[in-house]
């Protein structure tokens, strides 16, 4: 076995880079290789957003596997090469493609797949920017790109400044990519899901640190309840307009706390809320269009 543990076909991690029309590798003699004789190493691809597999497989189900694997050659724990096995370091979408295929009984069992073997003073550091700057397909989405940012920062032990100068990006890129690193696995998959998209996301915890200095726990429950409404709604992406909106209604609500615990729950009367425009109130308080004094009137008891 490898050093590092590697997945099975049947738990790969798969990516949605690596596309037929991408440029053949020039890094050494092509070759063909069996399927089952390929590995992947776990936690080296970054990719989650598998992308449409089933448009791949039929691709490669008339034409075959046009763009070769790049694989480097598989070591036990003594580092001495295992004979007739491969990990792969670029192809894991390719790869997974063809097992599927095998598994459906659509491909041959001795199928094999073309390959070339990495040069050997490719370095990990080198395959992860491979995967952030070389893709000729989908590019790794913010998300992916942070885990591969951490896996600089944590694995390889790089610094912040390192990492930026090893992608060729600014330091204020890297920054950025890390805010994915902390966001719960809920907002993550809201947007790659496609319900709000990274831009915005990072949008309001940029305003909200400068303007209203709410915490980024804050801003994504702000958003958790956004797409909650905008779900109910049957909406399926929701903009900036619509976190300003629940935003909105967020600092109306905390107005309203305040005053409960300012005035005493006991003279707060609770029917109100229930009022057609107890909403509409509170966003006017939000904004000064009413006055305190008709804003107790609404929703206090006078005492």
């Amino acid at each position: 076995m490898a050093k590092n543990e590697v997945n099975t076909a049947e738990t790969v991690e798969v990516e949605t880079t690596e596309t037929q029309n991408a440029p053949k590798s020039t890094r050494g003699d092509l070759f063909k290789v069996s399927p089952y004789n390929m590995f992947i190493e776990k936690g080296f691809n970054h990719r989650t957003n598998f992308g449409d597999m089933e448009a791949l497989e039929a691709e490669i189900l008339a034409a075959g596997v046009l763009v070769p694997l790049k694989l480097r050659k598989m070591k036990d724990e003594n580092g001495k090469v295992i004979d007739d096995k491969f990990l792969i370091s670029a192809g894991h979408r390719r790869y997974t493609a063809c097992m599927s295929l095998l598994k459906k009984g659509l491909f041959p069992e001795e199928l094999r797949i073309p390959a070339t073997l990495e040069d050997k003073s490719v370095t990990e550091a080198d395959r992860l920017v491979e995967q952030v700057n070389g893709n000729s397909g989908k590019p790794l989405d913010p998300i992916e790109i942070a885990s591969v940012i951490m896996h600089f920062i944590k694995k390889i032990n790089m610094t912040e400044e390192e990492v930026a100068a090893k992608l060729g990006k600014k330091l204020a890129y890297i920054n950025e990519a890390k805010t994915w690193h902390v966001a719960p696995t809920s907002i993550k998959r809201h947007v790659q899901e496609g319900m709000i998209s990274a831009t915005t996301v990072l949008t309001a915890l940029r305003d909200n640190k400068k303007v209203t200095k709410k915490t980024p726990e804050k801003v994504f429950e702000i958003i958790e309840a956004t797409v909650k409404t905008a779900r109910a709604a049957g909406k399926t992406k929701i903009t900036k307009a619509d976190l300003l909106e629940e935003e909105k209604k967020h600092n109306s609500i905390a107005i309203l706390k305040k005053m409960v615990f300012a005035k005493g729950v006991k003279h707060f009367n609770p029917e109100a809320i229930d009022r057609k425009d107890a909403f509409d109130i509170l966003k006017k308080a939000y904004l000064g269009l009413v006055s305190e004094k008709q804003f107790e009137n609404f929703f206090f008891e006078k005492e």
